[in-house]
């Protein structure tokens, strides 16, 4: 159950919604909005919503290492590749 968990996380979090169930659709304006609730969705089912509570800190401080965890760390990998595919998926 594990595995198909992280299966159905990783669909969206590489952005396969683009090529799966946008086929044949015009580039529209809200595709943006897709790439990212579609990366917040995979981030989520593969690690757990929970860890949404916990926002990242000490981002922008050179100071000190930045502390972030992995379902944050997941969904900005997911909404580089979601929002890659938002822009290349052009008629």
């Amino acid at each position: 159950m594990k595995q198909l968990k992280w299966l159905i996380g990783a669909f969206f979090a590489i952005g396969m919604p683009f090529p799966v169930l946008l086929t044949d659709h015009p580039h529209q304006w809200w595709f943006a909005f897709v790439a990212l609730a579609s990366a917040f969705i995979g981030a989520g089912i593969m690690c757990g919503f929970s860890g949404y509570k916990v926002g990242p800190k000490k981002i922008g401080n050179t100071d000190v290492m930045p502390v972030i965890n992995q379902v944050w760390m997941m969904f900005f990998i997911a909404a580089v590749a979601n929002l890659f595919w938002a822009n290349l998926y052009i008629d």
